[in-house]
């Protein structure tokens, strides 16, 4: 299959037919994965974009990616979706800020529709790194996820969607049970650009 990039016009004809093939192929993921889930009886779905290889070794933080294991919300089973914060430049710019990369498949409250100056300006040049609450959404991705894996199951991926695929899909969990159980957590982290370095950060979660 052509997986060719929607990031230069997410919404032309091309990018359109792209995200069509792109949900047929995680319909074939996720019907993989619902035969071995219902037979081994697991409790977690992790997907997991390969092309993030890409961008090195340390494009995921695995650290992150097993601490967000360990936060209280997941101790107690509060969410069916828990997607990764990806981090790059605002259009690959060094001097711009980092923000979350993932904008197309990025949706709150108020937002449910793909606006690009929203994309651009609330979302891909937003500092979400610099929380560490959990940041409640209708939709996102970031190239990483956990997913309940009940809930996972309920949904399939729109093939006819002229959206996002990850949008259609979040849609259907939240219709099915899954409204207010869907966040983004802005320190688990992947990363776009092999520019970004990481460093502790000298401030305390509240």
């Amino acid at each position: 299959l052509n997986l060719s990039s929607t990031r230069d016009c997410p919404l032309c004809e091309h990018g359109f037919a792209r995200v069509e093939r792109m949900a047929k192929v995680r319909n074939i993921l996720r019907d993989w994965l619902a035969r071995i889930v219902r037979k081994s009886h697991w409790d977690l779905v992790a997907l997991v974009d390969a092309d993030l290889g890409e961008f090195g070794l340390c494009s995921i933080e695995a650290d992150m990616v097993i601490a967000a294991l360990g936060r209280p919300e997941s101790r107690a089973g509060s969410w069916d979706v828990l997607c990764a914060n990806s981090l790059r430049y605002f259009r690959n710019l060094l001097d711009d800020k980092i923000g979350h990369h993932d904008a197309y498949a990025f949706r709150v409250a108020g937002h449910d529709e793909f606006n690009q100056s929203w994309a651009d300006y609330e979302v891909a040049r937003r500092p979400f790194h610099e929380s560490w609450e959990l940041h409640p959404v209708h939709s996102c991705f970031g190239g990483f996820a956990w997913y309940n894996a009940s809930a996972f199951l309920r949904c399939r991926y729109d093939e006819q969607l002229r959206d996002c695929e990850h949008v259609g899909f979040h849609r259907c969990l939240r219709d099915t049970g899954g409204e207010g159980r869907l966040f983004m957590d802005p320190v688990m982290t992947t990363r776009y650009s092999k520019d970004i370095k990481r460093k502790c950060s000298s401030k305390s979660p509240k």
